[in-house]
């Protein structure tokens, strides 16, 4: 069975290195950086990888959701601007919804840096007309702080993370310790996304005669489970409906049902987290939990 924490207060950072596992730092790009346009597989409703059209389109949804975050306060039409020159930037990089991306190597999809050459290209060149300087002006000073400012660390790279060891920590702890809603938010789109396709890969291994199983811990569940990270929770919530048919489980542990019951909005989602479980085993709780 391959385990994938995640480990949002450092408590299993020496379980993990004495069996020789791989230590992610979520908070920091030390350790191993996810690029926001990597596309990577996904897997459709009867478990196949979706064809090159699908592939791309859902990651432009991804990307939608990821620009959303992090241009926060941006308005709608600059949101719409960037989200059409980044397809445009993918096309100056060859990439289309035509292509296969699963054997491109990570230096070949674009970067931040590449989107905003594309943001000069069009407006010196005229090639957005219905779209005004003022818009272009507006969304440099969105894209400049992912390429020379203060998220370029982050996210301004070809991705490097990769994860070959049997137990593996994504380690939340800086992440939260940011106090940095944005960038929890984005990053866990980013990593939890990778997860997604790194439990794909165990599945089609599994289709080549490999017996894997892939067991996703997460631990101190609560932390997660808040209106503020709408994105942990959708992983959750998918991965409590699908993880039985990529031969895999999911445990969510957490010290407080409760704080999954806070209103409506998480209500929705936690509780098909709850009734999906196969086993729920609950020790002392107070009586509201």
């Amino acid at each position: 069975t391959r385990i994938i924490l995640a480990d949002p207060e450092a408590e299993y950072l020496s379980l993990v290195r004495n069996l020789q596992g791989d230590i992610i730092d979520v908070g920091s790009a030390q350790t191993g950086r996810i690029n926001p346009f990597h596309i990577y597989n996904i897997l459709t409703e009867d478990g196949t990888i979706a064809d090159p059209r699908t592939t791309f389109n859902t990651h432009l949804k991804v990307l939608e959701s990821f620009f959303k975050i992090v241009l926060e306060g941006a308005p709608s039409d600059i949101i719409e601007l960037v989200n059409n020159l980044a397809i445009a930037t993918y096309r100056r990089k060859g990439i289309t919804e035509e292509t296969d991306c699963t054997k491109l190597p990570a230096d070949k999809f674009p970067l931040f840096k590449d989107l905003l050459d594309t943001l000069y290209l069009y407006r010196d060149n005229g090639q957005m007309s219905h779209v005004s300087n003022r818009e272009f002006m507006t969304a440099e000073l969105y894209l400049q702080k992912f390429v020379t400012g203060r998220y370029s660390d982050i996210w301004n790279s070809p991705s490097t993370l990769k994860v070959d060891n049997s137990i593996i920590n994504f380690c939340f702890q800086s992440l939260f310790a940011n106090k940095n809603n944005v960038i929890a938010n984005a990053q866990m789109l980013l990593v939890f996304r990778f997860i997604e396709q790194e439990i794909i890969n165990t599945r089609e291994a599994n289709r080549n005669g490999q017996n894997i199983r892939t067991l996703v811990i997460v631990d101190e569940a609560h932390c997660f489970i808040d209106a503020k990270f709408p994105i942990a929770l959708d992983f959750f919530y998918t991965m409590s409906k699908r993880i039985r048919k990529y031969n895999g489980s999911f445990i969510p542990a957490t010290q407080n049902i409760a704080d999954w019951n806070a209103n409506e909005e998480l209500r929705a989602k936690t509780s098909a987290i709850i009734k999906n479980s196969q086993y729920m085993f609950i020790f002392k709780l107070s009586a509201p939990d």
